[in-house]
C-alpha cells in the first residue's frame, strides 16, 4: 500500500496552549511593542530578515519570558538576547546569518530544552523550534520486504518513512506511532524533543528490536554555518551524515528536519512493571540485571531498572526507598512470567502478587501509552555512565546504601537511578559505522537528583556532592551524549571515545569557525 499523509497536526497551537497562549498569539499577533537597547546588536535588521516580524522575541514581552526558560530550570537565570520562533528554513537561515555577521552565539533548542546540563539555552540567540511541527507519513513496503514472526506478531522491517520537522517532540510523535503500529525507537518523555533524541543517539523501549533513533535517519537537513541549506544522507555529504547519528545537537549546524524509516508490527506485546521495597533492592538489580544479560541478544526484551527515594527527611526517604523495573517484552505475558520468573520470586507475598498481576498482554499502542512518562521543569543535576556488564551484588548494597544518605528535597521526583537494557538491533551496528560509539553496552546507566526551586540556594552544592559520591560507586570512563554532565573532566572522550578524532575533521569542514557549540561542543581541528 502506498500512502502519503501530510500530517498539519497544529502541534505548535497544543504547546502555546500549554503554556497559556492562543494559537492566536503564538503565530499570528502583531509585534509587541517594546523597545531594543540602543548599543548592541541591531534586533530589528533581524525582524526585517524574518518572515513574520512577530516571530522575533525580547525580554519583557509574555512569550519570551515563557519560553526562555529551559526544562531544566537550573538554568533559568540564562537570559536569551532575543528568541526566535521560526517556522521555516528560510528564516532559521536567516537567523544564522545574522548570528554571524554580529558575532552573536546561536542556539537551537527542541521540545522544552531537556539539555540535562543546559546547552539548550544561551546568553545569544536562541531559536525555539515549537513552531516546526509537520510530519510526513509514507507507507511503502513492498511484497519482498523483510517479515519476521513472533509468537505473538509480525514485524515488517523497514515498512515506510516519515519526515519529522524539528520542533516535533515525542508527545507529539507517539500516537501517530500508535495509530500505525509503528516501531521507532522514541524516548519516554513526551516533552523531549525527536531532534535531540536522534543526534544523540536515542534510546527507548524499542531500541533493541529496531536500532537507536540515529540507526533509522535516512536523511536530515539542515542549515550550515554560512547559512546555506546542506542535506545529508548515504549518498549525499556522507561524511556529514556519519556524524550527525550520535554526534549531539549544535555542532555542525540548526537541523530543521529528519527522514526515519520505521518497521511495523501487528500483534501484542506483554507489558510489565515491577516494584519493591529497598529491602529486596540488591537481590532485585541483580536478578534483572542478569535477565537483560541473557537477552542480550534477543531483541524482544526491553527493560528500564529503576532505584530511587524522595522526601525531605531521613525517614522519609528510608520509606520511600524502592527498586523497580518497567518495559516490555515482543511476545506473550507468559513467555515473559518465564522469562522473569526468578526476579518475581523476590520480596513480600503482595510484592509478588503485584509484580505477577502487572504482566499483560497489550497492543502496541497501549503498551506506548503505560510506558510514557511525565515529569515537571524542574531544577536538577545529573550523570550517566555506560556500562558492559551486570553491577555486582556489592556494588548494588554500595548504592543502596548511599541512596539512604540522599540529604531529601521537596521535589516529589526526588532521585532516579535508572539502567536501560541495550543489546539486540543497537550492538548489531559496528562502534565506527556512526558517530554513536557505545555499541557495546549492556546498560546505559542515568543519574538524576531533582529539587525545587523553592530549595535553599545550596541545593545545587548539596545534591552535586552527594550525586559525585554515587557516581564513584558505578566507575566508568564513558557516558551518554544525550545525558550530557557539566562536571565531566573529558566530556568528548567519555561521549565520542574514538570516534571524536573523526568528528573533529568533520567539524573542520563544515565548521570551521566554530559558529555552532557548546562548553562540551565539537571542536575543529
Amino acid at each position: 500500500m502506498d500512502r502519503r499523509t501530510l500530517l498539519r497536526t497544529g502541534f505548535g497551537a497544543a504547546i502555546g496552549a500549554g503554556l497559556g497562549l492562543s494559537p492566536t498569539t503564538m503565530a499570528h499577533s502583531a509585534p509587541e511593542a517594546a523597545p531594543f537597547g540602543g548599543d548592541g546588536p541591531d534586533l530589528e535588521e533581524l525582524r526585517r530578515a524574518l518572515s513574520r516580524p512577530d516571530y522575533l522575541l525580547i525580554p519583557g514581552q509574555p512569550r519570551y519570558e515563557q519560553l526562555a526558560p529551559p526544562f531544566n530550570r537550573q538554568f533559568a537565570s540564562v537570559r536569551p538576547l532575543a528568541i526566535v520562533t521560526p517556522r521555516s528554513p528560510a528564516d532559521i537561515a536567516a537567523c544564522v546569518r545574522w548570528a554571524v555577521r554580529n558575532g552573536v552565539p546561536i542556539t537551537p533548542r527542541s521540545g522544552l530544552g531537556h539539555n540535562y546540563a543546559g546547552f539548550s539555552t544561551t546568553g545569544g540567540l536562541l531559536l525555539v523550534l515549537s513552531l516546526m511541527t509537520d510530519v510526513v507519513w509514507q507507507d511503502d513496503a513492498h511484497a519482498s520486504a523483510p517479515v519476521v514472526c513472533y509468537s505473538t506478531g509480525t514485524l515488517t522491517k523497514k515498512a515506510g518513512t516519515l519526515l519529522v520537522e524539528a520542533g516535533v517532540t515525542n508527545g507529539m510523535l507517539h500516537p501517530l506511532l500508535e495509530r500505525g503500529n509503528i516501531v521507532l525507537p522514541t524516548g519516554r518523555c513526551s516533552s523531549v524533543g525527536v531532534a535531540g533524541l536522534v543526534l544523540g543517539g536515542g534510546i527507548g523501549f524499542s531500541d533493541k528490536m529496531a536500532g537507536l533513533t540515529c540507526d533509522r535517519l535516512v536523511e536530515t537537513r539542515l542549515i550550515g554555518a554560512d547559512g546555506e541549506w546542506i542535506t545529508c544522507s548515504e549518498k549525499e555529504n556522507a561524511d556529514l551524515f556519519w556524524a550527525v547519528r550520535g554526534g549531539a545537537g549544535d555542532n555542525f549546524g540548526i537541523h530543521f528536519d529528519f527522514t526515519l524509516d520505521y518497521d511495523k508490527y501487528h500483534g501484542t506485546v506483554a507489558f510489565y512493571r515491577f516494584s519493591w521495597s529497598i529491602d529486596t533492592a540488591v537481590d532485585a538489580a541483580v536478578a534483572l540485571q542478569r535477565a537483560c544479560a541473557d537477552a542480550f541478544r534477543d531483541p524482544r526484551l526491553h527493560m528500564r531498572i529503576g532505584l530511587g527515594t524522595s522526601g525531605t527527611s531521613a525517614p522519609q526517604v528510608r520509606a520511600n526507598a524502592s527498586v523497580t523495573a518497567i518495559g516490555q517484552f515482543y511476545g506473550s505475558a507468559r513467555e515473559l512470567r518465564d522469562l522473569l520468573a526468578p526476579a518475581l520470586r523476590l520480596g513480600t507475598p503482595s510484592e509478588q502478587a503485584a509484580n505477577a498481576a502487572s504482566i499483560r498482554d497489550v497492543t502496541l499502542a497501549e503498551a506506548s501509552e503505560l510506558l510514557n512518562e511525565d515529569v515537571a521543569p524542574a531544577p536538577f543535576t545529573g550523570a550517566s555512565a555506560v556500562l558492559t556488564e551486570p553491577l555486582p551484588g556489592e556494588r548494588i548494597a554500595a548504592v543502596r546504601d548511599h541512596l539512604l544518605t540522599w540529604p531529601g528535597s521537596s521535589n516529589p521526583d526526588g532521585v532516579d537511578i535508572a539502567l536501560f537494557a541495550l543489546g539486540g538491533a543497537v550492538n548489531d551496528v559496528a562502534a565506527e559505522a556512526t558517530a554513536y560509539v557505545h555499541r557495546d553496552a549492556l546498560f546505559i546507566a542515568q543519574f538524576n537528583v531533582n529539587w525545587s526551586e523553592g530549595d535553599p540556594a545550596s541545593s545545587l552544592r548539596v545534591h552535586r556532592e552527594w550525586l559525585d559520591g554515587l557516581t564513584a560507586l558505578v566507575p566508568s570512563t564513558r557516558a551518554y551524549q544525550n545525558f550530557p554532565d557539566p562536571y565531566l573532566r573529558d566530556p568528548q572522550q567519555a561521549y565520542y571515545g574514538r570516534n571524536y578524532a573523526r568528528l573533529r575533521a568533520v567539524k573542520s569542514a563544515y565548521d570551521p569557525r566554530g559558529v555552532f557549540g557548546y562548553a562540551q561542543g565539537i571542536a575543529p581541528q
